[in-house]
Order: C-alpha cells, then sequence, then structure tokens
C-alpha cells in the first residue's frame, strides 16, 4: 500500500473533531466536495468505513476513533513546529459571553495589546462559541460550560456568584436597608422651575411580610416627575437586628419572626424535573407553594441556609428584571437559595446583563445578577443586596482552547496570561 498523504490524514482528523464535513471544510479551507473525497479517498486506502452519515453531521466509527488517538499527537506536533518556525501576525481570535468580555477580561489584556498583540473578539453562548473552537474558527473560548468537545483542553478558570440585588429604594420598601447611609450628594446649581408631574402609575404593594418588618416603608411609584424615596434606616428604628455579610455584601435587615410565613417548602423532585424548567407561574396561580409548615426556615426551606434578607412571598409582588423569558439565572438562585422555583414571570426582559444592571439600579425592580457585574455599584451604594445565602450560587468558568492553537506564540502567550491574572486575582 502507497504512503498515505498527510492531507488525507489531516482532514480525517478536522472531520473526526468537528464532528461535522461543513465545519471541517470551513476550519481546513477547502470546499465541502473537497473534503468530502479526501475522506473517501482514505476510507478507500484503508478499505474500512470512517464515519456514520447523520441527518446533522457525521459520527465516527471505532476504527476512526482508534487512528485519531494514533495520529493526532503526531499531527498536532507536526504543526506546531511549522507555527514555530513560521511566526504570523494573524490576530488571536477570542470568545466568551459579552458581559464577562467586556467588564473582566479586557481590561486584563490591555498590557498585552500595548505590546502589540492583535485581538480580535466574539460574543456570544458558550455553545455557539465552542462549536466555533472546535471547528476552528476561534483560538480561545471562555466558557460557564466544561467542554466536552474532542480536540479542544479546558482549565478551569474562575468561579461567579450570583447575587440577588435591588436598588435602596426598592429594598427600604422591602425592609432592607443599607448597612450606612448612602453618602450626600454633591451640590450643584440651583434647580430650576419643577417639571410638570406625569400620569401616576400604580405602585407595587407592600404587602405581608414586608410591611410588617416595615410598616412606615414608603412604596416606589413609578412615575416620570417623581423621585424614588432613599434608603432610610427605619426597620433599624423599628427594633429589627442587622447582620452582617461578607465583604462583597451589604449589610441586611435580619428577618423577623413575621417571615416566619413567608417560606414554603421544599419543591418536590417532579417540581426538580427537566419540565420544570419552564418560567414560574404568577404568585395568583402558586398559593398552594406559599403555605408554609411550622419552622420553616425564613426565606423558604429547602433551598442554602438564609442568613438574612427577605424571602420569596414578600419578593412574589415585585416588579422582576430578568436577561430572558424563561428566567435562567433567577430560576437557578431560587432554586438554590429558596428550594422552589420563582412564582413570577419577568416584568421587564433585557438580553444584556449590563442592561438588567441599569434598569435594577433605576428602580425598575429587583434581579439576580453576576457579583463581578454589580461588585462597584454595591460599594458604592447604589445597590443593595436582599438575601444573604451560606452557599449562593456559583458558575466555574473555563478557559478552552483548541488542540495545535497553543503552537501560535501569541495564543499560548493570551492563554497563559489569562490563567496567571485569574489566580492572582484574589475576587476569583
Amino acid at each position: 500500500m502507497s504512503p498515505l498523504s498527510l492531507d488525507l490524514l489531516r482532514t480525517f482528523l478536522a472531520v473526526h473533531r468537528t464532528g461535522s464535513i461543513t465545519a471541517a471544510a470551513q476550519t481546513l479551507g477547502l470546499s465541502q466536495p473537497a473534503v468530502t473525497a479526501q475522506v473517501k479517498a482514505l476510507e478507500s486506502a484503508l478499505d474500512r468505513p470512517l464515519f456514520d452519515r447523520l441527518a446533522r453531521g457525521v459520527a465516527p466509527t471505532p476504527a476512526a476513533d482508534e487512528l485519531a488517538r494514533r495520529v493526532a499527537v503526531s499531527l498536532d506536533a507536526l504543526d506546531e513546529v511549522v507555527e514555530s518556525e513560521l511566526p504570523t501576525d494573524a490576530a488571536v481570535q477570542l470568545g466568551g459571553p459579552a458581559e464577562f468580555l467586556c467588564e473582566v477580561v479586557m481590561p486584563m489584556l490591555a498590557p498585552l495589546v500595548r505590546e502589540g498583540l492583535r485581538l480580535r473578539t466574539t460574543l456570544g453562548l458558550a455553545d455557539d462559541l465552542l462549536a466555533d473552537l472546535a471547528g476552528g474558527r476561534l483560538d480561545l473560548v471562555l466558557s460557564t460550560i466544561r467542554p466536552r468537545v474532542r480536540g479542544v483542553q479546558a482549565d478551569p478558570l474562575y468561579d461567579e456568584e450570583f447575587l440577588l440585588v435591588a436598588a435602596p429604594s426598592v429594598a427600604a420598601a422591602l425592609g432592607v436597608v443599607p448597612a450606612s447611609p448612602l453618602p450626600e450628594p454633591k451640590p450643584g446649581p440651583e434647580p430650576g422651575p419643577r417639571p410638570e408631574p406625569g400620569p401616576e402609575l400604580e405602585p407595587w404593594p407592600v404587602t405581608g411580610a414586608a410591611a410588617a418588618r416595615n410598616p412606615g416603608a414608603t412604596p416606589p411609584r413609578w412615575s416620570a416627575g417623581r423621585k424614588p424615596p432613599q434608603a432610610t434606616r427605619a426597620g433599624a428604628a423599628a427594633g429589627a437586628p442587622l447582620t452582617t455579610g461578607t465583604d462583597r455584601r451589604t449589610t441586611t435587615a435580619a428577618v423577623s419572626a413575621a417571615d416566619g410565613a413567608e417560606g414554603a417548602p421544599p419543591t418536590t423532585a417532579g417540581d426538580l424535573a427537566e419540565g420544570a424548567d419552564e418560567p414560574g407561574t404568577p404568585p395568583s396561580g402558586s398559593r398552594a407553594r406559599e403555605a408554609d409548615g411550622p419552622g420553616t426556615p425564613p426565606g423558604g426551606g429547602g433551598g442554602g441556609a438564609l442568613v438574612g434578607g427577605v424571602g420569596p412571598k414578600a419578593l412574589a409582588g415585585v416588579p422582576l428584571v430578568a436577561y430572558a423569558e424563561d428566567l435562567p439565572i433567577v430560576r437557578r438562585y431560587w432554586r438554590t437559595v429558596f428550594g422552589r422555583r420563582p412564582a413570577m414571570a419577568a416584568q421587564v426582559v433585557i438580553p444584556d446583563l449590563r442592561g438588567v444592571l441599569s434598569a435594577v439600579k433605576a428602580g425598575m425592580g429587583v434581579s439576580v445578577l453576576p457579583a463581578y457585574l454589580c461588585r462597584r455599584d454595591l460599594a458604592a451604594g447604589a445597590l443593595v443586596t436582599l438575601a444573604d445565602p451560606e452557599e449562593p450560587p456559583i458558575n466555574t468558568g473555563y478557559l478552552a482552547v483548541r488542540s495545535g492553537a497553543q503552537a501560535r506564540p501569541a495564543v499560548a502567550r493570551v492563554r497563559a496570561h489569562l490563567l496567571e491574572a485569574f489566580r492572582a486575582d484574589p475576587l476569583y
């Protein structure tokens, strides 16, 4: 048998790693018919099928898996030699979630850019970015999904914590007060004529345990001509003790005895099944879940222990700002902390966490956000945490690199720089 062409083996390995003739063609810069022809030529030379054709993509046969295992290391090593001997000024292709990439990663890479690094970024969802990584369209990807793709190596990089937050005015109406009074605003020019007030809208009600905890709170009114009330220490004045959270959390008013009726029994196994991931039902349809048995911990039991803050029943009457209609972040927080699904639908949906942050700061309602995104606003008093769970929900982020891409000095440099920067940062 004549020696096999390296081109045939490279094409085979690209198809094996991407699971797709089309993706392999894009990776190799070839046409789809050319890749198909090379795979058939290799199958003919080896006298065995290597892939089963599926409706979408291809599946490797056991013979293909064995061949890939034997040739991958050698082909990758050969590519590394070529890359190192023929340096290129091609830009590093980096993918990741928009908010994290812009808020955290870009500042970390500034020193490399000043030294000449050429960088191109792709923003999107983890599944799409990992597919692009496996297909050779990206060099590195930050992902909160652990990659399980052939030809992709991933390292744990950071942990992101999620916080239940609101503006101080909304928190005050729920009986949660900041650890210290908000800073006084700097004096400005004399105010001009007061604008005519716009049409008054109905406030969301402050009822139940929240009203019992802070009877003097004034609910925010969502009108054009009126400022929301500032946070006060009414809760402390009424005798509600204060509990101090960690340095990343704002002090919150402890749950009073009135919260004994605020939690709910843990959800059943059926509630936590796959089919339970649809958006929560409105409060009017969830009374059965709001009844507490005796001894239910504040906040709803069934989830992580709640050190201080409000529970799900009080929150059911507050507008919810969410990233998506199905409440992916809120739903996970509710299950982890309160042991149940959220019993309300989103009133405002913004498919960008930075927009969610802006809406919450403006007093539109409550939301769940990653700590990295709201840390500055919490320190400045523009946001208040509403709960202080012992074990808040945490996502682990990974830095994924395509096999062979590290042969490029620029890619290896970016990867090493990010690994070192995150490991040296005490916040991650």
